[in-house]
């Protein structure tokens, strides 16, 4: 006779599917061009001194966590230096203002700076075509701010010798949202003909996540 023993029922729970950012075409200049499901941007307007903007949106801001995703440079318009990418308080509203001249936005340049306030450090290399910008963040709440390390990298290689998953040389240590509890992702793009594509999670990512970093930014992941 068959035996059924040692097969007990086993309960699944199934979870939603994650649900990854995209660009926000709310919180995206007109004189960009959003394409490929709102992951690609192009300044498709005239040049400006000061920077069009984009925001990220569709998988939430957040506070804490560990988090992964890169950004690909299809084409530079002009100068390397007039794409930035990384993060700001998700309630800052940047005025055309350059990311990194904003006083809670912390970003890298495409020229091999980091830049936050106005205030620029060699970091990296120039950006090309065709290059993947790695980005890592490990935000969490102090003091009822949201805080956060910040790396980036570039083509498989972190910046300045950083190792986000020993927590090691990030770019920016003890950044700040000053007004929100959780950070956007956010982008400044000047010169028509500037292209990017981002990967927040929903293909797969070039270069492996770091250590004890979920792969995206979105919701569920």
């Amino acid at each position: 006779m068959p035996s059924f023993l040692g097969h007990p029922r086993v309960n699944t729970v199934l979870l939603p599917a994650p649900v990854y950012a995209t660009w926000n075409p709310a919180g995206t200049n007109p004189n960009i061009t959003l394409s490929d499901w709102n992951l690609t941007a192009q300044v498709t307007g005239p040049n400006t001194a000061n920077a069009y903007t984009l925001s990220a949106s569709g998988g939430g801001n957040f506070d804490d966590g560990k988090r992964y995703f890169e950004v690909r440079t299809v084409s530079l318009g002009g100068a390397a230096g007039s794409i930035s990418i990384g993060f700001a308080d998700s309630d800052l509203d940047p005025g055309g203002a350059e990311l990194g001249d904003l006083p809670w936005g912390y970003a890298w340049r495409g020229d091999g700076v980091k830049k936050s306030n106005g205030i620029a450090n060699s970091l990296g290399v120039v950006l090309v075509p065709g290059s993947i910008i790695m980005i890592a963040i490990s935000s969490y709440v102090y003091l009822g701010q949201a805080t956060a390390k910040i790396w980036f990298g570039e083509n498989g290689v972190w910046f300045d010798g950083g190792n986000p998953s020993v927590n090691e040389n990030p770019a920016f240590d003890g950044a700040i949202a000053s007004s929100a509890t959780d950070w956007g992702v956010r982008a400044s793009l000047k010169t028509n003909g500037d292209r990017i594509m981002a990967n927040f999670g929903g293909s797969p990512f070039m270069y492996n996540p770091p250590s004890g970093f979920s792969a995206g930014w979105g919701l569920g992941v």
